[in-house]
């Protein structure tokens, strides 16, 4: 809660600790008008451990004026609703769903628990005017350059990745009014909201059966070509995705602890700014990921056919990073087939704003 006890003075009480500090200034101005600034301060002890993905103000004040002004300032889009909602996810969701025969698309089920209680939430993207391609070429050709101004906006949407029936994904791009729809319940109340601006990787597969799959194993995949939307895809800051090269070992369980544990997971990224889609040469490296992760199967004592990252760490371009994000997925049935994605970011502590992002979907074979 941030509560406004007069005009020049801002108390802030926050239940983030110990490793981020939330600071809210009103340094005095010249010109009368006061100037608000949220700052975002790592722990020194702790530089890396945390990272923010979501904040939320609540303003309580008796001056409405002032309120509305706070409002406007931070930039919410809606100032007299008397709340702010800032995020930046890089979160992965693993959800069960179904598949839409009619409009050719995935449903997903999230399902959440949390102190407040449960939450349900469909998320599908309507029947909209965005066209949907399979290939960069069609994305290229069909859905402009980006240099015009006024690019048509296209979806992609692949079947039979990996050569599988059983694993279809691809990319929701979103605009005002042709949003994802998220219809949740909680607590029995019902209630929708629509993303109207972000870009979702989705991934539609057949779960493996969790009692077929035993022992140790081993999946990777070496130099996927993402140009091949079949293979893997993927967006940067710097371009596209164009290759990959992913491997993990994981212990489906034996007498061995922690039983399943995801261990020596290796993810190599390259990216392009490959102006010429409609090629299928490769385009000059604008950056390079080396990113190396740990994970686990197990969630609430329970062992699930899917992981998230729980370690993260690496280099771009050489020179080691701060890497934040996740690196997960689901292993596919029969059970030698692994489709994942990845979200990651970096932060510069350098304090230039050099922070890069990547993000997509891939497949691995059991070995």
């Amino acid at each position: 809660i941030y509560e406004d006890t007069g005009t020049s003075s801002i108390d802030v009480t926050s239940t983030i600790t110990p490793h981020i500090d939330i600071i809210i200034a009103d340094p005095d101005t010249t010109d009368g008008n006061a100037v608000y600034a949220i700052n975002l301060l790592s722990s020194p002890s702790n530089p890396t451990d945390e990272f923010v993905s979501e904040i939320e103000l609540e303003v309580q004040s008796d001056d409405a004026i002032l309120q509305q002004n706070l409002y406007s300032i931070i930039g919410s889009a809606t100032p007299s609703s008397e709340e702010w909602y800032g995020s930046s996810e890089l979160d992965l969701v693993i959800a069960i769903g179904s598949w839409d025969a009619v409009n050719n698309k995935p449903i997903m089920l999230e399902i959440e628990e949390d102190s407040d209680g449960t939450r349900i939430a469909v998320i599908r993207k309507p029947a909209e005017s965005n066209q949907t391609v399979s290939n960069l070429l069609s994305f290229a050709t069909l859905c402009g350059d980006g240099q015009s101004g006024n690019p048509t906006p296209c979806d992609i949407q692949v079947s039979n990745v990996g050569g599988r029936r059983n694993i279809s994904w691809g990319i929701w791009i979103t605009e005002p009014n042709e949003g994802i729809l998220f219809d949740e319940i909680k607590n029995n109340v019902p209630y929708s909201d629509t993303e109207n601006e972000i870009l979702a990787f989705w991934i539609a597969a057949e779960r493996a059966d969790i009692n077929q799959l035993t022992g140790t194993a081993v999946f990777s995949s070496a130099n996927l070509d993402c140009m091949k939307l079949s293979q893997c895809m993927g967006f940067a800051d710097d371009g596209i995705v164009q290759s990959l090269t992913a491997s993990f070992d994981v212990n489906f369980g034996t007498v061995a602890n922690p039983i399943g544990a995801i261990t020596n997971g290796q993810l190599t990224l390259q990216t392009s700014d490959n102006q010429n889609l409609s090629s299928s040469v490769p385009g000059p490296v604008s950056s390079t990921w080396n990113v190396e992760f740990s994970g686990s199967m197990m969630s609430n004592g329970t062992m699930k056919p899917e992981f998230f990252t729980e370690n993260l760490s690496g280099t771009v371009n050489g020179v080691e990073t701060n890497i934040v994000g996740n690196i997960g997925g689901i292993f596919v049935k029969p059970g030698d087939k692994f489709a994942g994605a990845y979200n990651l970011g970096t932060i510069d502590t350098s304090g230039s704003d050099n922070h890069k992002h990547a993000a997509g979907v891939f497949t691995m074979d059991k070995q």
